[in-house]
């Protein structure tokens, strides 16, 4: 049985690019998916971010909200 999880996904500039100021930008909107833990809930979020930027520089957030 699952349950709901809040996600998100920032994409997190380099350090040459936080120095002229960029800042984190959310690729994935925050939204409700079903997952049966935390991990899975995470695995879902990165997948759902796009494939043209490097994947290490995700942060992916996971909330259960309830």
């Amino acid at each position: 049985m699952g349950s709901i999880f809040l996600i998100a996904v920032l994409y997190r500039p380099t350090q040459a690019e936080a120095i002229e100021g960029t800042k984190k930008k959310v690729v994935v909107q925050p939204q409700f998916i079903l997952a049966d833990d935390n991990l899975s809930a995470s695995n879902k979020a990165a997948l759902l971010a796009p494939r043209d930027l490097d994947p290490d520089r995700f942060e992916v957030l996971v909330t259960n909200p309830f």
